[in-house]
């Protein structure tokens, strides 16, 4: 009577490890939409000498232009 007994462990011993192993029934993956900041830089003209930065903040009412 033993060997049934074997046979039974095994045989659970491989469920278990299939259920671990095998891939289960996946859900398809949905990308959130992406969103597009498509605010446009203020034209800038820096007199001759001149340079000038313009730096985008995490308002988009505020833009910073910085004259050097």
């Amino acid at each position: 009577m033993r060997v049934p007994r074997r046979w039974a462990a095994l045989a659970a011993a491989a469920v278990i490890a299939a259920l671990l192993l095998l891939p289960g029934e996946r859900t398809p993956y949905e990308a959130p939409p992406i969103t597009v900041r498509t605010a446009r830089l203020p034209t800038v003209e820096a007199s001759a000498g001149q340079s000038v930065a313009v730096m985008e903040t995490s308002n988009p009412d505020i833009t910073v232009l910085w004259f050097f």
